[in-house]
C-alpha cells in the first residue's frame, strides 16, 4: 500500500516540476522581429504591448496580439529581411497603433504612429518600415523629396513582396494629373494626406499626383530587367540613395526666364527631377544594371506619353465648349459615356475655366495647363467664324469639327462621330451646321483664305467656281444624302 501512495507521490512531482520547467521555458507572446523592437496598442479602453521574441520580455495577455501575433511576424519578416539585406537598419523600430485614430499615418525618426484600421491594411505597415529605412540611407536632399521617398518605398515594398497600396493601371500623361477632390479620392494619395484631404487643405496634389506614373514605370522598367539584372540593382540601391549625386539635385525649382510655367510644365520638371536622382549617381558608372534599368524607365516614360523634349498635353479627341460644364451637363454626361465605350482613347473636354480629363468627374483648372494638343479637336461655336478662327488651332491638331451650338436646347451628339467620323457626326445630327477641317492642308493655302468673313457662308452658297474653292482645291461639292451634308471632292 505505502509503495503504491509513494508511486503516485511520485507521479505527482514529477508533473509538477514538469508543468514548472514548461512554464519556465514557454516563449512568451511576441513578434517574430529583427528590427520592430516593440508594437504598444493604445486601445480606447486598454494599453496593450509586444516585443520581439529575442527581447524574451513578459507581457500581459492581449487578444489583439494574440490574434495577429502571427500575420504581423510574416508581414514585418518579408519586408525587413529584404531591407536587411540591402543594408541594415542602425536602430531598432518603435510602433504605436492607435485606435480611436484608425486612419492616422506618421513616421517620425524610429517611431511609426499607425492607425488600427491602416495598420490592418496589407501594405501600410511594410510601407512605415520601409520609409524608416529610407530615411536612414538618403543623405541627398532635393525640391522633391517627398514625392521621391514614396515613388522608392512604393517599389521597395513591391521588389520585397510583391504589394502595392492600390493596384497598377495603365497610367498616361497627363491623366495622372488630378485636382484636389479627385487626388483625394484617389487610393494613391500618401497616407499623410488622408486627414487633410477631409477639408481638402492638401497643397501640391499636381505634384503629388505623379505618384503612380511613376510607381508604374519604376515597377515596369524593373521588371524588364532579367533576375540576375535585379539583383545587381538592388545591390546597390543603398549606395544610390547616399550618393553625392553629380551634378548636383536641384534644392529649388528651376524657372526658366521669360517663360511662364504652368503647373503641367512644373510636374514636368518634377519627373525630370526624378529621373536625375538616378542618372547623377556615381552608381550609373559602375553598375550596368542602374543603366539598363534608366533606359528601361525613359521607355516606360515614353508609352506613358510623356515626352522628355515637351511638356504639352496630347489627347485623341479634345471637345472645346464655350459654356461651362459640370458634372450634371449633357455635353459632360454624353462623353462620359462615349469614354466608357472607348477606354483606349484619351479624351478631355474644354471649358472657359477647366480641363475634363475623361471619364473623371473632378475638373481640373485651365490654368494648370500649358499647350494641349489632340488628333481631333471638336469645338461647339455659336455664331459665324472666319478663317483665322481655324487657322488658330494650326499648332494644336490635324482635324478641326466646328459644330453650330446656338441651339441649346438640342446638343450635338457625337456617338457617330467616333466611329464613322465627319460622316457618322452629319447622320447622327442631321440639321445641324458643322465643317471638317484638315488642317495641314489649310495651312498650306493661309494667305489666300485670310479675307474669307464667314465660311458658312461660303460652304453653303457653295460657289464651285470662286477663286477661294480653286485655293482649296475643291472641283465640286457632292450632297451625302446619309450624312445629310455636303462633302467636297478635292485635289487635296
Amino acid at each position: 500500500m505505502m509503495a503504491r501512495w509513494l508511486s503516485y507521490f511520485s507521479f505527482a512531482c514529477f508533473g509538477a516540476l514538469t508543468l514548472v520547467a514548461l512554464y519556465m521555458t514557454r516563449k512568451p507572446l511576441c513578434i517574430d522581429s529583427k528590427v520592430v523592437e516593440k508594437i504598444d496598442r493604445l486601445g480606447i479602453f486598454s494599453t496593450d504591448s509586444i516585443y520581439r521574441c529575442a527581447v524574451n520580455r513578459e507581457v500581459k495577455f492581449s487578444a489583439f496580439f494574440n490574434d495577429k501575433s502571427r500575420d504581423i511576424s510574416q508581414r514585418l519578416t518579408s519586408v525587413e529581411r529584404f531591407l536587411e539585406n540591402l543594408e541594415p537598419f542602425s536602430r531598432k523600430i518603435q510602433v504605436t497603433i492607435l485606435e480611436d485614430r484608425p486612419q492616422l499615418f506618421k513616421v517620425q525618426d524610429h517611431q511609426i504612429f499607425i492607425g488600427q484600421e491602416l495598420f490592418n491594411t496589407q501594405g501600410m505597415i511594410e510601407k512605415a518600415v520601409a520609409k524608416v529605412w529610407y530615411r536612414e540611407k538618403a543623405d541627398s536632399f532635393f525640391i522633391n523629396q517627398s514625392l521621391m521617398e514614396e515613388v522608392v518605398t512604393d517599389f521597395l515594398v513591391y521588389a520585397a513582396s510583391s504589394t502595392l497600396v492600390a493596384p497598377l493601371d495603365q497610367t498616361k500623361w497627363p491623366y495622372m494629373i488630378k485636382s484636389v477632390q479627385g487626388y483625394c479620392d484617389s487610393p494613391w494619395k500618401f497616407a499623410e494626406h488622408i486627414g487633410p484631404c477631409k477639408t481638402q487643405s492638401v497643397l501640391g496634389v499636381i505634384e503629388y499626383s505623379l505618384r503612380p506614373l511613376l510607381v508604374s514605370t519604376w515597377v515596369h522598367a524593373y521588371q524588364d530587367l532579367n533576375i540576375f539584372e535585379q539583383g545587381r540593382f538592388l545591390k546597390n540601391f543603398a549606395s544610390m540613395l547616399k550618393d553625392d549625386h553629380t551634378p548636383s539635385l536641384p534644392i529649388i525649382r528651376n524657372i526658366s526666364l521669360g517663360v511662364s510655367n504652368s503647373p503641367l510644365f512644373e510636374a514636368a520638371e518634377v519627373v525630370r527631377n526624378i529621373n536625375s536622382y538616378i542618372a547623377t549617381s556615381h552608381v550609373m558608372r559602375i553598375s550596368v544594371a542602374h543603366r539598363e534599368f534608366m533606359v528601361n524607365l525613359s521607355q516606360e516614360l515614353n508609352k506613358s506619353g510623356f515626352k522628355d523634349t515637351f511638356t504639352e498635353a496630347y489627347f485623341d479627341v479634345l471637345l472645346v465648349s464655350e459654356a461651362v460644364l459640370n458634372e450634371n451637363s449633357a455635353t459632360y454626361l454624353h462623353f462620359k459615356q462615349i469614354a466608357a465605350e472607348n477606354p483606349k482613347l484619351h479624351i478631355a473636354l474644354k471649358d472657359p475655366e477647366s480641363v475634363w480629363l475623361m471619364p473623371t468627374k473632378y475638373p481640373i483648372p485651365l490654368k494648370a495647363f500649358g499647350q494641349m494638343r489632340s488628333g481631333k479637336t471638336i469645338v461647339e461655336k455659336c455664331g459665324q467664324f472666319d478663317f483665322s478662327f481655324v487657322l488658330g488651332f494650326a499648332d494644336t491638331t490635324e482635324k478641326l469639327l466646328v459644330v453650330d451650338a446656338c441651339d441649346q436646347k438640342n446638343p450635338a451628339k457625337y456617338s457617330a462621330y467616333f466611329k464613322s467620323g465627319a460622316e457618322g457626326f452629319g447622320a447622327e445630327n442631321k440639321g445641324v451646321a458643322f465643317v471638317q477641317f484638315h488642317i495641314p492642308s489649310i495651312v498650306m493655302k493661309r494667305s489666300q483664305l485670310a479675307m474669307i468673313p464667314n465660311i458658312y457662308d461660303l460652304v453653303q452658297n457653295r460657289e464651285v467656281g470662286s477663286p477661294v474653292f480653286q485655293t482649296l482645291g475643291w472641283q465640286e461639292l457632292q450632297w451625302n444624302p446619309k450624312a445629310k451634308a455636303y462633302k467636297p471632292k478635292a485635289v487635296i
